[in-house]
């Protein structure tokens, strides 16, 4: 996920450089946990493609021996702000369960997502079924990703995917049904005004949280595409930012829903580059309301609530569609019988005729070769 950065860490640190995070990103691939199979790199970390807005994302299956993680992390950041003197903006490492050899395990490490609610269900019950339901949607997510990286790269990501991702639930009724989850949670937390002035106080600052819910909005239509691409059965490989467009525009279906509604998407990333270099710039003209002011400028443009539209649309079509070719398909179905079943009637009758046929000549030959006998021997069989 790209990432929104703190005025006054803009101010105070440096940018890490493209080569410090890839640095960390093979630092963290080094790790135990990663040298043993139970977590991997993922995203531009792994197809080494990261820009200074790169998080490190991160893969991992918590097994018994390595149930937790991120103490490890941890400890390669503090060695890169030893390293640096604390002069460059930590990098952000999102590391993301998607499974565990316990569900005790897996419950301690989940965060909350759009399918995971926080209750206190009778005995478990609801508790214990929503654990599973984000658990499946995170396998569902990253069994396309890491396939991918499976697929072009190997290992360590090929005997990672087999491992813990080759039976995750991907059948068409399922991604549908994930994808409707996805749009509906980032809607409504888009709805609930989080950039508004009364939720950032009254200086206008923004909290991290809140812009990290700023780049989740600006990775939207990247993400959303994944996951319709896959639906479609029209995953790329490689899977890039790049490669996801890529495929978007060869996908008629899906360039008729969203190509209006994802098109503020595009500029989004450059527009917070040229707002970053603003602040960087030094000259003090840029203060940390006006910037904050900004942010929520650059994403009050993005359409979520009308995309939430446009995907109930497109998989209302597609069904429709897909129902109409099922139709059509059990139509054409219903007369290949019908016409398989009237030839072999007529092949019945032919041969019956054939019989009967054949039957009247060999007794017109009898009767003939009776008549030329004796008229004493006729009647002798």
């Amino acid at each position: 996920m790209s990432r929104f950065f703190l005025y006054e860490d803009l101010l105070e640190r440096k940018l890490a450089s493209e080569e410090d995070l890839q640095w960390l990103a093979g630092k963290i691939g080094g790790l135990p946990p990663f040298a043993e199979g139970a977590a991997v790199l993922c995203g531009s970390a792994a197809w080494g493609c990261m820009t200074w807005r790169s998080d490190i994302d991160v893969a991992h299956f918590a097994t018994k021996e390595f149930p937790d993680i991120s103490t490890s992390i941890r400890a390669v950041i503090a060695e890169y702000q030893e390293r640096t003197q604390q002069r460059f903006i930590v990098p952000s490492v999102d590391v993301v369960v998607i499974g565990g050899e316990e569900e005790r395990v897996i419950k301690s490490r989940l965060s909350s997502g759009y399918n995971f609610e926080k209750v206190k269900p009778k005995r478990g019950v609801r508790e214990k079924k929503t654990v599973r339901s984000l658990v499946a949607s995170q396998q569902l997510r990253f069994s396309d990703h890491l396939g991918s990286l499976a697929e072009l790269k190997g290992d360590p990501w090929r005997s990672f995917h087999k491992k813990y991702l080759s039976k995750a639930k991907k059948d068409r009724v399922y991604r549908e049904e994930d994808t409707k989850q996805y749009v509906s949670w980032l809607t409504s937390q888009w709805k609930s005004q989080p950039l508004h002035r009364l939720s950032t106080g009254p200086s206008g600052i923004a909290t991290e949280e809140q812009l990290k819910l700023v780049g989740l909005a600006e990775n939207y239509a990247t993400n959303l595409l994944r996951r319709l691409l896959g639906h479609q059965e029209l995953y790329p490989v490689p899977d890039r930012r790049k490669d996801i467009w890529a495929a978007f525009e060869k996908a008629p279906e899906l360039q008729k829903t969203f190509a209006r509604l994802f098109e503020p998407f595009h500029s989004l990333g450059e527009n917070y580059a040229e707002l970053v270099a603003s602040v960087l710039s030094g000259d003090g003209k840029l203060t940390g309301e006006q910037y904050y002011e900004r942010i929520r400028d650059l994403a009050g443009t993005l359409p979520l609530a009308e995309i939430e539209e446009g995907t109930w649309t497109y998989f209302q079509e597609y069904n429709q569609r897909l129902e109409s070719a099922r139709m059509a398909e059990a139509e054409k179905t219903r007369k290949l019988q019908e016409e398989a079943e009237k030839r072999e009637a007529e092949a019945q009758r032919a041969h019956l005729e054939a019989k009967r046929q054949a039957e009247l000549e060999a007794h017109r030959a009898y009767v003939m070769s009776k008549s030329k006998l004796p008229w004493w021997l006729r009647w002798i069989k």
